[in-house]
């Protein structure tokens, strides 16, 4: 018998306020209530258009009415049902209806506070923040009684003016939890990484958004990208090539995004009092530059991304093939293994003074560290060891590379400014950046 397997619950959005003149009943969405809600739904759809079997249920006060009608409208004009039972915030009537719908693997219900917020706690036991034009993900385990754990949620955020972010999280884990396990079977542990580094990349998106002017938390959101890019180089082998390339190239654009802040961020990091000049110079260039990658992300611009994601790993992202009925951990050491005795041939005969080849190899080292680390639990010992030896290796390439990217950035800098002070500066900075360089390259 075909069941309910995955509700999904959304609070109408904003509407107008509450007066005398006007019954509850017929208050409308505000023009800025409907906006947020496009944006959501927009970025939504991704994760909701791929199911077939979708039923959209909805309170028939007015204001939610017109949402369900927006997500309608957005899900390519599919059917509302209106129910009582959701208005008046009917726990038992919504179960008994869930139980008897055979037709609906995904069902939407649109409705108000804090009804619920009580039926998320009566159905997972925890209490979700329902702002106007939440959505609350649960994955139902049983009908009778209604029971099951959020999987993830998503609200309406106000980053920027005038834009608006759905804001993502995910069901809480364990957090000495093994992220993959020795004996498990390579789709099932596929999808764990997916999902891990989905959910470690979102956290530090929010982290970057509520505080842009901390250099840490744009570095984090950058390393969650990379490390989540690093797991499909892992997987590509498993990986239909339409969705490797297309996933890969989303992420590496979003990542791209935070390049500069990031060479700003070093340079200044490593700064010292003899250039107070420059110093505010690139504060100044930090700011600008934070303001732009500020508003690209508070657009929206990136959360359909983020529902794609969800999409694609909740669907089948490891395809079939003779190679995955072997158990997880043969794949993790036999690629390492390879990827080791690649990184140590290409280490062994690069060019130091080549920063493009260069700068690849460092992208090799730092995607291996983020693979040994975290497929630690599976790995071999020998493997294992060798993380403090790549730090070592990845810091000394670090530093040189740094130093490749800076000269040039320092160089444009130069030719957009007239202070003299700070133009002193950055000529000291530059000779002193070309001699570290050498020094690096030579030892």
């Amino acid at each position: 018998m075909k069941t309910v397997r995955e509700l999904i619950l959304i609070r109408h959005g904003k509407a107008e306020v509450r007066n005398a003149d006007m019954e509850d009943s017929e208050r409308k969405l505000t023009p800025e209530g409907a906006e947020e809600l496009k944006t959501m739904f927009l970025s939504l759809s991704p994760y909701l258009k791929p199911i077939k079997r979708l039923k959209l249920w909805s309170s028939s006060l007015l204001r939610a009415s017109q949402t369900a009608g927006i997500l309608s409208g957005e899900l390519g004009g599919c059917d509302i049902a209106f129910f009582e039972f959701i208005a008046n915030g009917d726990f038992e009537s919504l179960s008994g209806e869930i139980a008897r719908c055979e037709v609906a693997r995904t069902l939407i219900v649109v409705g108000h506070e804090p009804y619920l917020g009580e039926w998320t706690e009566n159905i997972c036991g925890i209490r979700p923040d329902f702002r106007k034009g939440s959505a609350v993900c649960i994955k139902l385990k049983s009908l009778d009684p209604l029971k099951g754990e959020v999987q993830w949620a998503a609200q309406p955020g106000h980053y920027a003016e005038g834009r608006v972010l759905p804001e993502l999280s995910f069901r809480e884990t364990k957090e000495k939890k093994s992220i993959v396990k020795s004996k498990g079977a390579l789709r099932r542990e596929a999808k764990g990484l997916l999902s891990h580094g989905l959910k470690e990349m979102a956290s530090a998106q929010r982290e970057f958004m509520e505080n842009p002017d901390e250099p840490e938390t744009a570095h984090k959101f950058r390393v969650k990208i990379r490390q989540l890019r690093s797991v499909l180089s892992f997987l590509k082998p498993e990986i239909r090539p339409k969705d490797y390339e297309y996933f890969q190239g989303r992420l590496r654009e979003l990542a791209q995004k935070f390049a500069y802040i990031r060479e700003l961020d070093v340079m200044m990091s490593g700064m010292q009092e003899k250039y107070p000049d420059l110093l505010e110079l690139l504060k100044k260039e930090r700011q600008e530059e934070k303001g732009k990658v500020y508003a690209e992300i508070g657009s929206g611009a990136s959360a359909p991304l983020y529902f794609q994601l969800l999409a694609w790993i909740k669907g089948k992202p490891v395809k079939s093939s003779k190679g995955t009925v072997n158990p997880f951990a043969w794949h993790a050491n036999r690629r390492i293994k390879k990827w080791l005795a690649g990184f140590e041939k290409k280490l062994d005969s690069v060019d130091f003074s080549d920063a493009k080849e260069l700068h690849l190899l460092r992208i090799q080292g730092k995607k291996l560290r983020y693979l040994i680390a975290l497929l630690e639990p599976v790995l071999k010992e020998k493997y294992k060891t060798r993380l403090p030896e790549f730090k070592e290796t990845q810091d000394k390439l670090g530093r040189i590379c740094d130093n490749q990217r800076e000269i040039p950035i320092l160089t444009g800098l130069k030719e957009k400014i007239s202070d003299e002070g700070a133009i002193r500066e950055i000529d000291s900075l530059i000779k002193e950046k070309n001699e570290e360089l050498k020094t690096l390259i030579q030892s």
